[in-house]
């Protein structure tokens, strides 16, 4: 459980730090790719295992990793669309709510143990990011951009389930060779994307500064997030990160950047501890 509560604390850590990226100038969108190649590197020299890196391929795990390179970068980029297009507000309930994904497929292709606890608990953290991420004023959804938080939604939880079950097919055993291979995919992916696209800035100092700091980060994060796994099953792991990411970034939003929390926001961080209480006490 050590390992999960770390991974939520670096996870938010990694919040508070693109949440500081607008006040001190930097280009995310240069911060994100380079911080990958950083992340790559680090897990591929300190990796565990020697293997021969022309038999990569012939291990089930690679192709996943490649795929799941491609989904942290893509997520990123459609959260930032449907954040533009419709708003943070939708675009964190749709986010967040894709732990419904993992959770269910755990449910039903790895038979793991469906009870009243895992259930009540599971609609407890739904209703948990209804609470905090609601607003004042009513929402309005443009139509023309309702595909944006749903492919988030998909693409969220397509992400958490492939980390899923790349550990069930032996990615746990190469885990620092596993991580190595997301980043690269995601590095090769972005940049890639990046090339091509016009509006593109030029990378500077304090892009490159903030992605060697977010690069450490991210490979600690990703760790951290295949140890959890190794140890605890998905139907619990996920819904703990994801409910518990929420909680403590309300706080720390709060405690560090001044964001007022409504009565209604605070009935939802109880709400998500109750749900963590809830999940984990085997029910």
């Amino acid at each position: 459980m050590i390992y999960l509560l770390l991974c939520i604390l670096v996870s938010v850590t990694i919040l508070i730090l693109f949440r500081s990226f607008s006040h001190i100038g930097v280009d995310r969108n240069n911060t994100i790719i380079i911080s990958y190649l950083v992340s790559f590197i680090l897990a591929f020299l300190t990796r565990n295992k020697a293997l021969d890196l022309t038999e990569l391929p012939h291990y089930g795990w690679f192709y996943t990793g490649l795929v799941i390179g491609v989904t942290f970068y893509v997520g990123f980029q459609l959260f930032a669309l449907s954040a533009k297009k419709i708003g943070l507000a939708i675009t964190s309930v749709s986010a967040n709510m894709s732990v419904v994904v993992p959770v269910i497929i755990a449910m039903v292709f790895y038979n793991e143990t469906v009870s009243i606890g895992k259930i009540g608990g599971l609609l407890l953290v739904l209703v948990s990011f209804y609470l905090i991420f609601k607003k004042e004023k009513h929402i309005k959804l443009d139509k023309h951009f309702i595909y944006f938080p749903i492919l988030l939604f998909v693409f969220n939880g397509l992400n958490a389930s492939l980390l899923g079950f790349s550990d069930k097919i032996g990615a746990s055993d190469y885990k620092l060779l596993f991580m190595s291979l997301i980043f690269l995919s995601a590095f090769v992916f972005g940049g890639l994307s990046n090339f091509f696209n016009k509006s593109r800035k030029k990378l500077d100092m304090r892009s490159l500064l903030a992605s060697l700091l977010l690069g450490i980060l991210n490979y600690a994060s990703t760790m951290l997030i295949l140890k959890s796994l190794s140890l605890v099953p998905d139907s619990i792991f996920f819904p703990i990160y994801n409910s518990g990411y929420i909680a403590l970034s309300a706080v720390f939003g709060f405690l560090l950047f001044k964001e007022k929390l409504r009565t209604v926001n605070t009935v939802g961080i109880a709400v998500a501890v109750l749900a963590i209480i809830i999940i984990t006490s085997g029910l």
